[in-house]
């Protein structure tokens, strides 16, 4: 019997299903990944690496992402489904804060090509990003009002 896959259990699901799936490539995501993780550390690089292998890494065969096909596959909810195939469009990079806007939003800008994006978090965690001034971090569409939601983990940066 399979778990049923909910907004809360499927970060851990999805690398369930990529290891089941995609055993050589959640292996070698750390070496196939386009990123420069490493310079923030093994920790971040390491969880970094998974979360690019599952939400950015097109499968060539299929030219889905592992997320994707999970969510086809394994998510039952439509609407938790749907928002799971849009990761795909996460973005990995420095970011500097530019304000904390509402309660759980914190606006940053891209440090390659300056986009501009709002992500949500934990409002402890807001004021320690605002502190610090800038973050390593994968974030990717999430809320229907566009807001982004961060993947794997945040990494202070400080004052750049």
């Amino acid at each position: 019997m399979s778990l049923r896959v909910t907004e809360a259990n499927y970060p851990e699901q999805v690398l369930i299903y990529a290891t089941e799936h995609y055993p050589v490539e959640v292996l070698r995501a750390p070496d196939m990944c386009p990123y420069d993780l490493a310079r923030h550390g093994e920790s971040y690089a390491g969880v970094q690496a998974m979360v690019w292998a599952t939400h950015a890494w097109i499968n060539p065969d299929t030219g889905r992402t592992i997320m994707e096909e999970f969510a086809d596959e394994r998510v039952k909810n439509e609407k938790l489904a749907a928002r799971l195939s849009r990761v795909r469009e996460i973005v990995f990079d420095e970011f500097s804060l530019i304000d904390g806007g509402d309660a759980d939003i914190v606006r940053v800008r891209a440090e390659s090509g300056g986009a501009e994006y709002e992500f949500r978090t934990k409002s402890v965690y807001k004021v320690l990003f605002m502190r610090v001034g800038r973050i390593a971090a994968a974030i990717h569409p999430w809320y229907m009002d566009g807001t982004y939601k961060p993947a794997g983990l945040i990494q202070p940066l400080g004052k750049g």
